[in-house]
């Protein structure tokens, strides 16, 4: 017998990936495969105006690892989206208050990472990988977004492996956590990978509209990048890019 064959082999890592159909939950896929992990797809359908980055989620999972599993699953938030005041939960109200939350969804991510957690202890995985990025973390301004980030994603980690009896080691890793979306268009393109499966635009529709902040954020890294979208825009991409740029 070969020396060392009688050795236990390594197991390869457990991975739940949150994918959400844009850019920045396919690159985290995509890094969490270059782990050589067992990978398996979680995407969440919460009433959000934006349906078709349900059908990028799928197109994307279908393309980093058909073999993995992929769970849609429906999280009821209506008695949140009653207020009005979420865009991507429907038509808001208008006024300050829309203003106020316009595409923020109340509580999201925490309600995704505790959901997430739960799967992960129920079937043994290692981490969850979320797609957070430097560019949508909250900045001394007030501006980005108070559920991404590596502090919150530190403390919602201490906090999920409290309250878990059998996943009590469980990681949050954001492997975009120091990396700017344009960052990683460039991973994309490192990899070849597709980012015209992928859908960012706040509305539905076949075409993205160019003005949302989602949008224009797109097209902006994608600028940055020195690349050209290749996701069909309603007006020219070009349009779009000289509005998103305007100071």
């Amino acid at each position: 017998m070969r020396r060392g064959a009688h050795r236990e082999r390594k197991r390869r890592s457990r991975l739940l990936v949150l994918l959400s159909g844009g850019i920045d939950s396919a690159v985290a896929a995509l890094i969490a495969r270059d782990e050589n992990a067992e990978l398996r797809f979680l995407t969440f359908d919460y009433g959000q105006r934006n349906r078709r980055e349900l059908a990028a989620a799928r197109a994307v999972a279908d393309v980093i690892d058909p073999k993995a599993r992929h769970d849609v699953v429906r999280l009821d938030l209506r008695a949140v989206a009653e207020s009005g005041r979420s865009a991507l939960l429907g038509a808001p109200n208008g006024g300050a208050a829309a203003a106020e939350f316009r595409y923020y969804v109340p509580g999201r991510n925490l309600i995704f990472l505790a959901h997430a957690a739960a799967l992960a202890e129920s079937d043994r995985r290692d981490a969850v990988y979320i797609g957070s990025n430097l560019q949508d973390a909250r900045r001394r301004d007030g501006s980005g977004y108070p559920d991404t980030g590596r502090e919150f994603l530190r403390l919602a980690e201490e906090t999920l492996r409290r309250g878990l009896k059998h996943a009590a080691s469980l990681e949050l890793r954001g492997p975009l956590l120091d990396r700017t979306k344009f960052e990683a268009i460039r991973i994309a393109r490192d990899h070849r990978f597709d980012l015209s499966l992928t859908w960012s635009c706040y509305l539905n529709g076949a075409r993205a509209c160019g003005s949302c902040d989602a949008c224009q954020a797109r097209l902006l890294s994608f600028h940055w990048a020195g690349m050209v979208d290749a996701v069909p825009y309603r007006r020219s991409p070009t349009q779009a890019l000289l509005e998103a740029l305007r100071p």
